[in-house]
């Protein structure tokens, strides 16, 4: 049941409150994405993160960010080591610009006979695995994948000779524009060189010799005419007859090409020329179907196949002007993948077979299996289907459009082979033979290498029923399990018979080595040394070993007076060296402690002897004796605790706290320093020594105290007396304004520029939150009681007992209500406080003058020119206002109460929120309703204004003893008033 019609109702504002939240979020989402200082970095961060740097550090720093290029290439040690103690964000920054140098590889020196072996910390956990070569690009495997032959050789269409460049034979025809060289020697008048061009008549003149008709004549000719004119003027000479630049002539290429049109190209161009100037054929033509067209003749067709399989220009003839090359659409195509030279999608001709197809492909590769290929086809149009075919069946296997041929690959590791890996000389693959056995493969591997574990090997075999899994799978059989054979390889080297066991093909053999078998027992270390980590126990190690593993020497922060070395606690006849790792992660650890100085310096007393398994813990300066702090609180931008330098006071402290708050008590703050008090309990009394901040703060040295280990400094803050409150609607000067304390509304009203013209007092919407947060306690008790009060009807009510009429009712109003209750706990209280203002001077200091408090919100509206009935009438509707109309008026509007209204219950909800009933039930008087034209019992309601709302309210319904809309009315009000609109103005 709606309230208030349109944007005034309940689903209305709820919607419309939606809507607001929704621009809010993305106002917020927009000034999240709204650009960033540059850098990224706000300038108060910057100058805060780098107060306390070198000059020279902070000059590096501040020419980065602000996008300079750095002048030096890298950092020292120590300004590494300070830009590390650098926010997150700028550290970054910095390290990325200033990269640390990188060393190059020590080589590692020879290890001389007898060496220990290498600590397992400094080698690889495993031998580096030899470089393998990169596997071959996977081929495509779906027909539209493939590429389209020959269509590559026109994407690099730049590469081919220009046809201006091309050269001239003895049969190209001379014709106007041609240029024609001419070099003659001789001895009485040296080199003479000559170059003219044909004129349009088809003569050409050169000095001494004159014109010269060459037009029509192949260049054969014409250089027999010029030798022939040259010799008689020149005795004795030797003439050379060249073509300078040729002519351009007209050619049209249309058809399925790049770029179809007109192009100018060189004489003597022919049709391959004139499809490399048009970028070639798309993907929708045809290569193999060019034709060359003169005039209405087909003089020649080329086949581009031929020419890029064979190197066959059958077709490929010399253009003249106006001739047109034509590239037809592209014919059925068929594709070929898999285990050829040339994968790809082939236009193919009448009568193509899959032989045919395979042929255009390049045929198989060394891998590729010949005794059958694999046929994908589309059946009829309707879906895809794949057939095998045998070798003999390629060639009587017509091939169609659309159809994909796949070579597979047969298998590629040999079938006749073993493996030798591990600890040996040669390790890699062997050829078996018959009767091949473990020492045959053996010695073929060479030596074994030192540190060999004789006490194991094993034999890695497939074994189980060898099953052929078809053509599909590539080709041969395959096993389908594993076995592991052990031998004892000390057994075998000493001439065991039994250990020598048989090998088979694929059969692999693994030697072990003795670290392979049976890891070192480690040490560890850890805390203050340069190389924390485990490594590799040594018998007699001792601690200063494991230190100069470590780092060779200690850092200066390092506590050498005491260190801790962990140890398992070993229970008699336990041996941890050997035993499982959970079983070690169990037992308990002794601390024994060490003299690190002492021992460093060779006393053998302090220089322990380590047992596998040891921890030696190295504790920090810091973590012995804490460096002394102070600490600072209240109103500074960031309290908390400092290191106490020397010589620091109480005005350094606040600085590096970031400096003091707006409202922060400059006239006094406090120092609370510990005195020592053997009297007391703790060992200590706190003094309060008080200093004025703002001198201290000025550099007053008398005013600011030195500080001490332990002292707090603490900076009072100032109470702020401000309100802030916001103004909205019909007035001057709408917006935020902040009041001293003790402000109210009209001091608002005053500072906002007064009421406006249009503006209606009456409706004013104010809200707050104190008002709001007792409108949500009270709200969830209501919706908690109601649901308690549905339980109690729903477990106690009788329904079985009823009518179905009865019990369907009774359960149609308990869903209501629990819909309504849905309803209201997703509505937002507004906090809205009902108030009557208005701008005379009576309002200033009255009761509905209030005082303001932080957060308040005041709208004046407009002034409304309706009055909206809602509820049980029989057409809920908004009514023009009219002075002087009763409510009667305004209900025969909406055409009348309905007959399960209410009429003793009708409200008038006025526009600041109150809402006074229509009649007053005190008293049994009677008068006379002039609208009804009859006599009514009780007293004159409301009078009516602009902006009411009339709500009509159902007639209590029982059925049974169950009121089944009381509650549904006041749950529907208690919406109206949490969502603020029971006067269809508020917001």
């Amino acid at each position: 049941m709606s309230l208030v019609p349109g944007p005034g109702s309940l689903v209305g504002r709820t919607t419309l409150l939606a809507a607001a939240l929704t621009l809010a979020a993305a106002s917020a989402a927009a000034a999240q994405e709204a650009p960033a200082p540059p850098g990224g970095l706000a300038r108060e961060e910057v100058e805060s993160a780098l107060r306390d740097l070198p000059v020279t550090l902070r000059q590096k720093i501040e020419a980065l960010l602000r996008g300079e290029k750095p002048a030096a290439a890298s950092l020292t040690a120590e300004e590494r080591e300070a830009v590390e103690a650098l926010p997150p964000r700028i550290r970054d920054r910095v390290l990325a610009a200033f990269p640390a140098p990188r060393k190059p590889p020590e080589p590692e020196p020879a290890k001389p006979a007898g060496a220990p072996a290498k600590p397992a910390a400094e080698r690889p956990a495993t031998p580096p695995a030899p470089a393998r070569p990169d596997p071959p690009p996977a081929r495509p495997s779906r027909f539209e994948e493939l590429p389209l032959f020959g269509h590559d050789l026109f994407a690099r269409a730049a590469d081919f000779p220009p046809a201006s460049d091309l050269p001239v034979g003895s049969d190209y025809v001379v014709g106007p524009g041609d240029r024609i060289a001419v070099r003659v020697w001789s001895r009485t008048e040296g080199l003479v060189s000559l170059e003219e061009t044909v004129d349009r008549e088809g003569s050409v003149a050169y000095p001494k010799v004159g014109p010269l008709s060459v037009r029509g004549l192949p260049f054969g000719k014409v250089e027999e005419a010029l030798r022939e004119a040259f010799g008689r003027v020149y005795r004795d000479a030797t003439v050379a007859v060249t073509m300078g630049s040729l002519r351009t002539i007209p050619v049209y290429v249309i058809g399925d090409v790049a770029r179809p049109g007109e192009h100018r190209l060189a004489a003597g161009a022919r049709v391959l020329h004139a499809l490399f100037a048009a970028g070639g054929p798309t993907e929708r033509g045809s290569l193999r179907r060019v034709t060359l067209r003169r005039g209405a003749e087909v003089r020649a067709t080329f086949d581009g196949y031929r020419f890029l399989s064979e190197g066959i220009r059958d077709g490929d003839e010399r253009l003249d002007p106006g001739d047109v090359v034509f590239v037809p659409g592209r014919g059925p195509t068929a594709g070929v993948t898999g285990e050829v030279l040339r994968p790809g999608r082939y236009e193919i001709g009448p009568g193509a077979t899959v032989a045919d197809l395979l042929a255009l492909a390049g045929g198989h590769t060394p891998l590729g299996f010949r005794g059958a290929v694999q046929l994908e086809r589309t059946d009829e149009g309707a879906r895809r289907v794949i057939r095998d075919l045998q070798a003999e069946r390629l060639a009587r296997e017509p091939a169609a459009d659309g159809d994909l041929v796949r070579v597979l690959a047969i298998e590629p590791t040999p079938r006749n082979r073993v493996e030798l890996r591990g600890n040996i000389e040669r390790p890699g693959d062997y050829e078996w033979v018959e009767g091949m056995r473990v020492s045959g493969l053996l010695d073929r591997g060479g030596r074994l290498l030192p540190g060999t574990h004789l006490g194991r090997a094993e034999i890695l075999r497939e074994t189980g029923e060898e099953r052929d899994l078809g053509v599909a799978r590539g080709a041969g059989p395959v096993r389908t399990a594993r076995e592991v054979l052990v031998l004892d390889l000390g057994k075998l080297l000493a001439g065991d018979a039994s250990q020598d066991l048989p090998l088979r093909p694929l059969d692999r053999l693994r030697v072990f080595a003795e670290h392979e078998v049976r890891a070192p027992f480690p040490v560890s270390i850890r805390g203050e040394v340069g190389k924390p980590g485990a490594y590799e126990f040594v018998p007699g190690m001792r601690v200063s070993d494991l230190v100069f593993r470590a780092g060779e020497t200690l850092p200066p922060t390092a506590h050498l007076d005491r260190a801790e070395l962990l140890r398992l606690a070993r229970a008699p006849g336990t041996d941890y060296a050997y035993a499982q790792e959970s079983e070690r992660a169990r037992a308990s650890r002794v601390v024994v402690p060490v003299n690190l100085g002492r021992a460093l310096r060779g006393d053998p007393a302090a220089d322990l002897t380590l047992a596998p398994y040891d921890e030696l813990v190295v504790l920090a300066e810091t973590d012995v004796r804490p460096p002394p702090t102070v600490v600072v609180s209240g109103g500074v931008q960031r309290p908390g605790t400092f290191e106490l330098t020397e010589g620091l006071t109480a005005r350094d402290l606040v600085l590096r706290a970031g400096g003091i708050l707006p409202n922060a008590f400059l006239d006094r703050a406090e120092v609370v320093r510990r005195v020592f008090d053997a009297t007391r309990p703790e060992g200590y009394r706190l003094e309060v020594i008080p200093f004025h901040l703002g001198r201290a703060l000025a550099g007053r040295a008398p005013d600011d105290p030195r500080l001490e280990n332990f002292d707090h400094v603490q900076v009072k803050q100032v109470t702020d007396y401000r309100v802030t409150v916001r103004v909205e609607g019909e007035v001057l000067h709408p917006g935020d304004y902040a009041l001293p304390r003790g402000a109210r509304l009209s001091d608002l009203i005053v500072r906002a520029g007064g009421l406006g013209r249009r503006a209606f007092p009456d409706g004013a919407f104010f809200t707050r939150r104190s008002v709001q947060e007792v409108q949500e306690a009270a709200m969830k008790r209501f919706v908690t009681d109601q649901r308690q009060r549905l339980l109690r009807l729903e477990a106690e009510g009788p329904l079985e007992t009823l009518s179905a009429e009865a019990a369907g009712k009774i359960r149609e109003s308990l869903r209501a209500r629990r819909s309504l209750l849905e309803e209201l706990e997703k509505t937002p209280v507004v906090g809205r406080l009902a108030i009557r203002i208005s701008g005379s001077p009576e309002f200033e200091r009255s009761i509905a003058d209030i005082e303001l408090q932080d957060g308040d919100s005041l709208r004046i509206p407009a002034v409304p020119a309706s009055v909206t009935v809602q509820g049980y009438v029989y057409s809920p509707a908004t009514v023009i206002y009219e002075p002087g109309k009763r409510v009667s008026f305004y209900l025969d509007r909406a055409g009348g109460l309905r007959d399960d209204a209410d009429e003793d219950a009708i409200h008038v909800v006025k526009p600041d929120g109150s809402a006074m009933p229509l009649r007053s039930r005190e008293g049994r008087a009677m008068r006379w309703d002039w609208d009804r034209f009859r006599w009514i019992q009780g007293r004159p309601g409301p009078e009516v204004g602009p902006g009411d709302v009339i709500v009509v309210p159902p007639a209590i319904q029982t059925v049974s003893g169950y009121d089944l809309t009381r509650d549904l009315v006041d749950i529907v009000f208690k919406i109206a008033l949490a969502a603020g609109v029971v006067a269809g103005i508020g917001g």
